[in-house]
Formats: structure tokens, C-alpha cells, sequence
């Protein structure tokens, strides 16, 4: 009873074992501050640091959320097929998916309005249309300057798919928080994921976008893949083979 008590005001206040000498003393002395109280590589990896230090301005995501999108993403690097993200807002999460896909020779599309939120269904959706407006094309392509194979799709989605319509996907980052655009996102990748793609719908699991999981569980109600949330708010999906 006393040692979940620990680990719980450990979680909270995010206390790493290194203080608490007595408790977990198995664990190696170098690794004791990645522990808090359970593992979090993140802080440990220095690829992944140099690229959040870069990439955390005006982020909307924890750098845990970020961790496990960079970490699917990497697993899905070896998949045939492109990396789409869909709902860039600042181009934070953009400057990781980009990262890995240069490191492996894939284009990465990236689509939004790049002015905000275009559509509500109401009594599903929070964002007020406009929301998350403070963004553009330009700056979002300032951001990624440099970097390999990105190409930029403004408009609305699903419409603007049209330009890269039929080519295989290997990696999916669904971030449009609305009901209908995350159901429409569903719909087109879910046709064009490689087996063994991933599809990850940042969303899912946060409490001011429950149209975004409904949009999620509806989709994938009679599929044969589930979705596999984390306690980030984000899901992912693994294309079966067939």
C-alpha cells in the first residue's frame, strides 16, 4: 500500500527514482533519473532532444505525445509508401515525421488550411471555426526549411488528397480534432496504408475532442484492426496483411 502511494506522487510530480535511493535499487545508477517512476527513454535519447528543442516552440503536444508519434513513426520507416501528416497547425510535429522520412528516403505530405479550423459538427466539436488560425504556409515552410522531399498541400482534406490520390501510404499522423475531418481522414488513408502502416490519430483520447475518437470508433467498428489508445490521448492502428 505504501509503495503505490510512492509511485503515485511519483507520477504526479514526476519524481525520479534518484531521489529515493532505497526504492528500486536494482536499477543501474546512470539510469535511475530516467525513471519516474516508470521508464521514459525520451530523456535518454539525444537525437529525439536536439529535435524537440527545435520543434517545442508553440507546441500544442507534451513531449511524451511527440516520443511515441517520433517512435511509430521510426517503425514505420521501413513500410513502402509516403509519410502524410494531416492538421499541421505550427509545424512542430512536422519537423520529427520529416526528420525520419528524409533519413529514409520518403516523401512526407503535409496537409491543412493553414488558417484554422474549416468545419464543426455541432454537439461533437469544441474548436470554433478559425480555431487554431495562428499559423500560415509561409511559416510552417519556414520552419522545415532545409528539409528533404516535403511537400505542402493547402486546402481543404479531404479535396486536397487529389494531388498525391493512389500513392502508398507508410505512416499517417491524423491531428484535425473535428469529427467529420478525422472520419474523412480515416476513410482515404485506411484504403491507401501499406500492410504494416501506421495510422496514428493524435485526438482520440483527449477530452475536448470526443468527436475525433467517435469519428475513430466508427470507422473502425466492423474492420478488422482496432484502435490501440495510449494514455497520451493518441491512438494508433497497424494495418493488417491480408
Amino acid at each position: 500500500m505504501l509503495k503505490s502511494l510512492i509511485i503515485n506522487v511519483m507520477s504526479a510530480f514526476q519524481i525520479p527514482v534518484s531521489w529515493i535511493p532505497p526504492l528500486y535499487s536494482s536499477v543501474l545508477k546512470q539510469d535511475r533519473n530516467l525513471y519516474r517512476p516508470f521508464l521514459q527513454p525520451w530523456r535518454a535519447d539525444e537525437e529525439f532532444q536536439r529535435l524537440w528543442r527545435r520543434a517545442s516552440t508553440g507546441m500544442t503536444s507534451r513531449i511524451e505525445t511527440c516520443y511515441f508519434l517520433d517512435s511509430l513513426a521510426r517503425h514505420a520507416a521501413s513500410v513502402p509508401g509516403a509519410f502524410w501528416e494531416c492538421g499541421v497547425y505550427q509545424g512542430g510535429t512536422a519537423i520529427f515525421l520529416a526528420d525520419i522520412a528524409a533519413r529514409h528516403s520518403k516523401d512526407l505530405h503535409l496537409f491543412d488550411t493553414f488558417s484554422g479550423m474549416p468545419e464543426r459538427t455541432e454537439g461533437m466539436d469544441s474548436f470554433k471555426l478559425g480555431s487554431l488560425g495562428e499559423t500560415s504556409l509561409e511559416f510552417v515552410k519556414s520552419r522545415l526549411e532545409g528539409a528533404e522531399n516535403v511537400h505542402f498541400h493547402p486546402g481543404m482534406m479531404p479535396e486536397s488528397f487529389a494531388e498525391v490520390d493512389r500513392h502508398k501510404i507508410a505512416f499517417a499522423h491524423i491531428d484535425v480534432d473535428q469529427y467529420r475531418s478525422t472520419l474523412e481522414c480515416c476513410r482515404h488513408i485506411y484504403d491507401l496504408l501499406s500492410p504494416s502502416g501506421i495510422m496514428v490519430v493524435d485526438d482520440y483520447g483527449r477530452p475536448g475532442t470526443p468527436g475525433a475518437r467517435k469519428a475513430v470508433d466508427e470507422f473502425f467498428h466492423d474492420m478488422p484492426e482496432q484502435p490501440v489508445a495510449l494514455n497520451t490521448g493518441q491512438c494508433f492502428i497497424i494495418k493488417q496483411e491480408r
